[in-house]
């Protein structure tokens, strides 16, 4: 295997990762601590082989998560405000869209000097 084929792989098993964490979020004090310390791991893990770009943008995403929780820590809140919970819904909508939508990097043909997609 390639490296090429390594990293396509590793951003694939990555991205699935953080759909699965995504998609158990259920709204709760708890599942946005789930979440922003998953996504957390996982889009540290993307920065060393997907696109800087995409992986900044989710950066910029799981920060705004970040944000919600780390201010109800400092409140000492367990709950969402309505507003909050909307919020995060949204940004969790934005980030399975993003992940849905990237496309993995072509796996170059070393043999051949062509891409395969």
């Amino acid at each position: 295997m390639t490296n090429d084929e390594d990293s396509r792989h590793r951003i694939a098993y990555l991205r699935q990762l953080a759909l699965n964490s995504l998609n158990y979020y259920a709204g709760e004090f708890s599942g946005l601590e789930r979440v922003a310390r998953d996504l957390d791991s996982i889009i540290q893990s993307l920065e060393e082989v997907a696109d800087p770009s995409w992986t900044n943008l989710l950066g910029r995403l799981w920060f705004q998560l970040e944000i919600i929780y780390a201010s109800m820590l400092h409140e000492g809140r367990f709950r969402l405000t309505k507003d909050e919970e909307v919020y995060v819904q949204e940004v969790v909508a934005k980030l399975v869209a993003e992940l849905q939508s990237y496309e993995l990097p072509p796996v170059r043909d070393t043999a051949e000097g062509t891409q395969q997609q």
